[in-house]
């Protein structure tokens, strides 16, 4: 009997032990967060920091959406004097860590001190910008969401805003951006 007790201690032992948080299903799993893409516009050889020029970036795979985007030596300008710009990248998993989304990126006004839109979904950010007209000296941002999905696309977009403060026509924002991560 004693040993019969025993051994089904040692079972219910083994059986305690094999149990963790880690196979509760109902649970979000966490993982160290990872670059899901990159940009880094290599292919945009055409223009020149200062000046994009009319020649259009070509949408890759990972942006296969890219509305009036120019060429600027190594970087892309989006939007026109007189239309706005946007970049869009494919579906992308952002699932993991809870739905927790980074975005990095350079960035710089073309003309005017403005905000940059970035959205993934229904989150949308609007991002200080200065402007300088070189895409040579652009600045850092991040940013962040916390709503990714398994179809998630991240859209940077060129705003409409007041021509002057005396002259309420919109006309877009133009920015130079460069080095996009999506990291999750």
């Amino acid at each position: 009997m004693k040993t019969k007790l025993f051994v089904l201690g040692l079972c219910a032992m083994a059986a305690f032990a094999s149990c963790s948080k880690d196979d509760d299903n109902d649970s979000p799993k966490t993982t160290e967060p990872k670059v899901v893409i990159t940009e880094d516009f290599a292919t945009a050889t055409k223009g020149t920091a200062t000046d994009a020029g009319a020649d259009l970036w070509t949408a890759t795979d990972n942006f296969p959406t890219a509305t009036l985007v120019y060429q600027a030596a190594g970087a892309v300008k989006l939007g026109t004097s007189s239309k706005a710009g946007s970049l869009e990248t494919k579906a992308l998993d952002l699932s993991a860590n809870t739905g927790k989304v980074t975005v990095k990126f350079k960035v710089k006004g073309w003309y005017a001190n403005a905000k940059l839109t970035v959205s993934m979904g229904d989150e949308t950010q609007s991002v200080d910008v200065v402007a300088d007209k070189s895409a040579t000296t652009l600045e850092e941002k991040t940013v962040t969401f916390t709503k990714g999905t398994a179809t998630s696309k991240i859209k940077f977009e060129t705003p409409m805003v007041a021509k002057s403060s005396t002259d309420a026509t919109l006309v877009p924002v133009r920015f130079f951006i460069d080095d996009i991560q999506v990291i999750n």
